[in-house]
């Protein structure tokens, strides 16, 4: 697909390839050239191109739902159904409103941003990290807003917000991060390939179960070639499709969204139909059966493992992540005073479906219950009397391969759009300010796909390294948007000015700093000006002091995290 977009483009008068412009030193007819140089009048007449609510939801599904709901069931039977259930709907609370908090601290930006414009107009200093007073002369009424046109990502407001060298520390994490986490993904691709797909010609042979299990890489030659072919030939898909930009890719990732949900469907059915027909059946030691089917579920869903309930924390906080691709995934939608509905629609559709694949599948499997969920399945695909039930379980075996394949794209547009702020200043949406912009991204696309590939030719199994990557994880997830929703309110606060006067005296200062939309901040019988930092996606939760008790939460979390590793 990538190798003839370019030739989609016709040639008109004027020397313009319909939404491209040939740039004066590239020779006519070369259309891959033209195609890294788009034009800017075509923004201008048709703007910028933009996706609706329903393929954005597509969009961060499949970024969420990347590997990480393997572990689910896993995590539920070990911890006790009830006690991870409860710890599944606090996390993914915990999650939307630190999702919300991105978006919030986008909008914010995007105010302080206009503020300098503005005030580069008028001729006076815009610098928002001035220890300078304003009067209230200076001040300004703030425009939260999100555009088509430009997005923040969370680097660029690290070093809005805080400095350089924070936007630094957010880099490494991430880039650390999203390398662990996509290597692992193409080891599960690779693996899951070379063992169900019958690679047998030439110096392949297809592995067996056993072949992943405590080595570095399978240790039989042919396997390891298999394997090594398996994992070429998920580059050859998904190195092309980071290429393409993410409009371009609707079908495709709504296609895969809607295999997601079917998938999730085929468990969590098959499970509950097994409960309700074989009551108190173990599926992996039919020699036993329980006089009270009920007293077995019961001290599964009311047990609790305090070992068991660590592994689930951090199992729910890497399948819950979503944070770093926020300001690439929203940025296409068109519909953005949505978007504080719109994530509570993706967390309450990702806890659902958690939740009932945990519960169901983990009640049905027991003690036989694989760290993988789908790994259940494959003694039924091998051995079922039904052929439905068998190509059931060799679709659900071979699904995480297939998820990866749009996960992985996303994730390399959230790690290069960030690097590309990191190597020229501008946000992917000020590419045109940059010589070669275009030629500048696609190279970093190119790279942030390629290195994790690369890696997992030489090493297979990373089970170790997992626990690793989910703590990075929360760092991103949790952390970050943390301090960036109180260092941005705080900043609006200083640049826009803002009254703390006792209530009956509130509308003395109505003139100088209105409120937005005649809302207003109550705190300990004072009334803040919600003008100077309450943005249209903000919420009850948004206060400054309940974030600071997440902050709390996050890192009593994060001790249980590094407790578990250490466990």
């Amino acid at each position: 697909c990538f190798c003839t977009l370019p030739c989609l483009a016709t040639l008109p008068e004027g020397g313009k390839f319909g939404r491209f412009t040939m740039v004066e030193h590239y020779k006519p007819g070369n259309r891959f050239l033209a195609w890294l140089a788009p034009s800017k009048n075509h923004e201008k007449k048709k703007g910028p191109k933009s996706v609706d609510l329903v393929s954005g939801f597509f969009f961060n599904i499949n970024f969420i739902v990347g590997t990480g709901f393997l572990g689910v069931p896993y995590g539920f039977y070990r911890a006790g159904t009830v006690t991870a259930a409860a710890t599944l709907l606090v996390l993914s609370f915990i999650s939307w409103n630190s999702a919300n908090w991105i978006v919030e601290t986008m909008s914010r930006a995007q105010a302080i941003i206009n503020w300098r414009n503005e005030g580069e107009k008028r001729g006076r200093a815009s610098s928002v990290s001035s220890s300078d007073s304003y009067s209230s002369s200076d001040r300004t009424h703030p425009k939260f807003e999100l555009l088509l046109t430009r997005k923040f990502e969370a680097s660029e407001m690290c070093e809005l917000f805080f400095g350089p060298y924070m936007k630094y520390i957010y880099l490494i994490i991430l880039s650390a991060y999203m390398f662990l986490a996509y290597w692992t993904s193409a080891t599960v691709a690779g693996s899951a390939w070379a063992t169900n797909l019958p690679l047998n010609f030439g110096s392949l042979s297809q592995c067996n179960d056993q072949a992943f299990h405590h080595n570095l890489a399978p240790t039989d030659k042919g396997c390891l070639s298999a394997y090594r072919f398996c994992i070429m030939l998920f580059g050859l898909i998904v190195i092309p499709l980071s290429l393409i930009e993410l409009t371009e890719q609707k079908l495709f990732q709504v296609l895969l969204g809607l295999m997601r949900f079917f998938t999730f469907g085929c468990l969590i059915i098959y499970s509950v139909a097994n409960l309700v027909s074989n009551p108190g059946y173990n599926p992996y030691n039919t020699t036993s059966t329980f006089n009270s089917s009920f007293h077995e579920y019961g001290h599964q869903i009311l047990k609790f493992d305090f070992k068991g309930w660590l592994v689930a924390v951090s199992i729910i906080v890497y399948a819950q992540i979503l944070h770093s691709g926020i300001p690439a995934m929203t940025q296409p939608i068109k519909a953005k005073r949505w978007l504080g509905v719109f994530f509570g629609a993706v967390f309450a559709s990702t806890t659902i479906l958690y939740l009932s694949l945990g519960v169901t599948l983990s009640l049905w499997f027991k003690e036989s219950i694989e760290e993988t969920g789908t790994l259940n399945f494959v003694e039924l695909a091998h051995h079922s009397s039904s052929t439905a039930l068998r190509v059931m379980s060799y679709y659900i075996v071979l699904f995480p391969s297939l998820d990866v394949c749009s996960a992985y794209p996303l994730g390399v547009f959230a790690l290069s759009n960030n690097l590309f702020i990191l190597f020229t200043g501008l946000d992917t949406t000020e590419m045109h300010k940059q010589k070669h912009g275009r030629l500048i991204l696609m190279v970093l696309r190119f790279g942030t796909a390629a290195v994790p590939i690369i890696a997992a030719l030489f090493i297979a199994n990373l089970v170790y390294i997992v626990d690793y990557a989910g703590l990075l994880g929360l760092f991103v997830c949790y952390f970050f948007p943390i301090l960036l929703q109180l260092r941005s309110q705080y900043v609006c606060h200083k640049t826009f000015g803002y009254t703390s006067l006792p209530s009956k005296d509130i509308s003395a200062a109505d003139d100088e700093v209105p409120l937005l939309d005649g809302k207003h901040v109550v705190t300990s019988g004072f009334e803040w000006k919600a003008r100077t930092y309450y943005t249209p996606y903000s919420n009850v939760f948004s206060y400054p002091i309940i974030v600071m008790v997440f902050g709390a939460v996050t890192v009593v979390i994060c001790g249980f995290i590094i407790a578990g590793i250490a466990m």
